[in-house]
């Protein structure tokens, strides 16, 4: 019971020293704004050096969300495979396409199994007009993003239609 108590009194005792601590930053605010409000008008408030006891960090500018990267490399589709995990474009004829109402693929190659080939998932399929499956088939294109692998085949998966361009058009 000893030892509660006093784990009781250790926690009051914690909460009042936090609260004092507030209470002396929250009246070093109201004095800085207090300071600002009375300055005679069109005179600019100083402002203080940063010290070196203040870390500060550096400014990293933002990504833009609404465009795409530029691609670390651009190579032909068949040697796509040899960049799995990395942002490029890759270049191609689109030979074969199929829409399985899930999914658009635009093939490369006749033989498309294991073979590297771009996928567009349904919820993008608004996007396009005429439906990616013939607007792309028989086009030479480049699509760009980053190759990944789905059942051993490397793919690029359009999430923006701004990754695929027309080539030669």
């Amino acid at each position: 019971m000893l030892v509660l108590v006093a784990g009781l009194l250790m926690v009051v005792g914690f909460a009042f020293y936090l609260l004092n601590k507030a209470e002396a930053e929250l009246a070093s605010v109201a004095e800085t704004v207090s300071e600002s409000q009375n300055q005679p008008p069109g005179q600019k408030e100083e402002t203080s050096e940063i010290s070196e006891e203040e870390p500060h960090l550096p400014l990293i500018a933002a990504k833009r969300l609404d465009e795409i990267r530029v691609p670390d490399v651009i190579v032909p589709w068949d040697q796509a495979h040899q960049y799995v995990g990395k942002y490029i474009g890759a270049e191609g004829t689109i030979v074969r396409t199929y829409n399985s109402g899930k999914a658009c693929f635009l093939n490369f190659s006749e033989d498309w199994r294991g073979k590297f080939h771009g996928v567009i998932f349904a919820s993008l399929f608004d996007e396009f007009s005429p439906p990616a499956e013939e607007k792309y088939l028989r086009q030479r294109v480049r699509l760009v993003g980053k190759v990944s692998e789905h059942r051993g085949a490397p793919q690029i998966v359009v999430e923006r239609i701004e990754q695929i361009t027309l080539l030669d058009s």
